[in-house]
């Protein structure tokens, strides 16, 4: 369990209050937790559309949950959304791939370095991948693949309740977007 210490915790551990706010980590299993959500998934080819969309297929699947515990701060990492998405479009010798990965506001943990109840918190954010192939013979093909194809960058925020909008944004990373261009064979 991690926690910013209240006085109680830190009497019933034998501390004094020199230590109040501090992040207070235990092994012990304390309290109760419920997670209720919802989950989709759905696949489909567009090939009986007919015309130009018969190449094409279609994906999406999602994850909702909500969190109902004594000790939020047991569930660090905890992702309440995830959505997936994507479209496919696969006509000899060329198939094109793109996804979409979108993830909600995550807790990272506890942030005592921001006041009593701040935790650091993954912002949501949207990437978009890519797959491209080219079969040039039955055993071989060219792939290009593209992952955060945008450079979608990650942010982060460290805030209490109390922390105004303009004064969350704590860290900004660009991981850049990550190609690969090769050749598949079969032998």
């Amino acid at each position: 369990m991690n926690k910013i210490a209240t006085a109680t915790d830190l009497e019933s551990i034998g501390f004094d209050d020199d230590y109040l706010g501090w992040q207070l980590t235990t092994t012990a299993n304390v309290g109760n937790a419920h997670i209720n959500g919802a989950e989709f998934s759905a696949r489909q080819s567009l090939k009986n559309v007919g015309g130009w969309a018969r190449y094409f297929s279609v994906f999406a699947n999602g994850t909702k949950l909500k969190l109902d515990s004594t000790v939020p701060g047991s569930f660090t990492r905890f992702l309440p959304l995830t959505l997936n998405g994507g479209v496919t479009y696969s006509r000899r010798p060329f198939s094109v791939s793109l996804n979409w990965n979108v993830r909600g506001e995550q807790n990272q943990g506890v942030s005592t370095t921001q006041g009593a109840n701040a935790s650091l918190y993954f912002n949501p954010a949207v990437v978009m991948d890519m797959n491209a192939s080219y079969q040039m013979t039955s055993r071989l093909a060219l792939f290009l693949t593209g992952t955060n194809v945008f450079n979608r960058w990650r942010t982060y925020a460290r805030y209490a309740d109390a922390t105004p909008d303009y004064a969350r944004r704590s860290q900004t990373n660009s991981y850049g977007s990550i190609w690969s261009l090769g050749l598949r064979g079969t032998f």
